[in-house]
């Protein structure tokens, strides 16, 4: 395993696509836990291979991950005591902002052609919430303004 400063790890990657990706994934997945956790739900969502990515590939951690996980947890909190059909839409729209999120990373990774690691992570997180019973369905519409906001918080970890 190949030993790198802390100082080279920030210049090498302060604000590359491929570093921003990493850290903007794995922000995704640490609000997404979060949330459901907070909010009691039957949903488990690990970001262990995002953190394990982090490391093998010298990326800075994005500064705002307590801040995610802060407001993660005050959402999912929050909408436990909302009415059934607002409480699903707000995980409908966490979840849509997650997906298009990671479909960004997913693209911009091929458009890099990064390392087939680091895409095949990207899918595997997309897919798993594309295959939930979370995502939209005909009872519940997604507010594409809301996802456009969520999205715009997620892109904060870019390069913070």
């Amino acid at each position: 395993m190949r030993k790198a400063s802390y100082l080279s790890i920030l210049v090498r990657n302060k604000c590359s696509t491929s570093a921003s990706n990493i850290r903007t994934a794995q922000s995704t997945e640490i609000f997404r836990s979060s949330f459901f956790s907070a909010k009691s739900a039957n949903v488990t969502v690990s970001a262990s291979d995002l953190d394990d990515l982090v490391k093998t590939e010298y990326v800075r951690p994005s500064l705002l991950i307590p801040v995610f996980q802060i407001a993660g947890t005050t959402l999912g909190i929050a909408t436990k005591f909302l009415p059934n059909s607002l409480s699903k839409a707000v995980e409908l729209t966490v979840n849509s902002a997650a997906i298009e999120q990671l479909n960004d990373c997913v693209r911009d990774a091929q458009a890099e052609n990064n390392d087939e690691v680091v895409k095949e992570t990207f899918k595997f997180h997309r897919d798993i919430i594309s295959n939930s019973d979370l995502t939209d369905n005909n009872d519940h519409k997604v507010n594409e303004a809301a996802v456009t906001v969520v999205k715009q918080i997620f892109n904060a970890s870019k390069c913070l």
